[in-house]
């Protein structure tokens, strides 16, 4: 076991319903037989092969939560600007959209009013789809049982270009001056698309690191 504790808090076990116990009594507190025993060191290498199967048929739901949030944080506006009764928000993948007073509505692209900008936009935007992809391809195919060693390693890089995308977006940010006065920042607010990526990459990285640990790969 890789906690000795559970060792030490659950000597027992029973022979009829496979419950661990930490008291022995005449008969099972779980299902009432009269099948205690001390528990040897076969029975806890068992316990715990079972946990890390049980852990192994749903790890697949980590890589499979960062790449939806991934393709929430493409489709939520990654930049917002909120001033008297105007909005404006603008995507990664370079689309804008303007309300003002409440009936003027502008659907537009950011080419023209920050041409710097979109660039950073853009490589964000085609980061975010390749880690989403990979993602995804990884959740999937460990659902369906496939093998592969690289599993772990691909919900790794997925995070990391997660949490890549939004920081080149906002360095994109940084260069922008606005009527040479403001900067983009001074004026925008991260959008929730950006905190949404962030929070994926963490899922992926996480995901990964659960995959490389010893043992469970190779679990059947």
């Amino acid at each position: 076991m890789e906690h000795k504790w559970f060792r030490k808090s659950y000597p027992f076990i029973c022979d009829e319903c496979g419950e661990f116990l930490h008291t022995e009594y005449e008969i099972c507190e779980i299902c009432g037989a009269p099948a205690l025993r001390k528990a040897t060191k076969a029975d806890y290498i068992e316990h715990d092969h079972g946990r890390r199967k049980e852990a192994k048929n749903l790890i697949w739901l980590i890589p499979l939560a960062a790449g939806i949030l991934g393709i929430i944080a493409i489709a939520t506006p990654s930049a917002t600007l909120n001033f008297l009764s105007l909005s404006y928000s603008i995507w990664l993948f370079g689309f804008s959209f303007i309300e003002a007073t409440g009936f003027l509505f502008i659907i537009d692209t950011i080419f023209q009013a920050f041409p710097i900008l979109i660039l950073f936009s853009l490589i964000a935007f085609v980061l975010i789809l390749i880690a989403v992809a990979k993602l995804l391809n990884s959740a999937l195919s460990i659902k369906r049982g496939q093998e592969e060693k690289d599993f772990s390693k691909k919900c790794i890089i997925g995070g990391i270009l997660l949490i890549v995308a939004p920081i080149i977006f906002i360095i994109g940010g940084v260069t922008v001056d606005i009527g040479g006065v403001f900067g983009f920042w001074n004026l925008f607010d991260i959008g929730i698309g950006l905190i949404f990526s962030f929070i994926s990459g963490g899922l992926g990285i996480i995901g990964g690191y659960i995959l490389a640990r010893p043992g469970l790969a190779e679990l059947q």
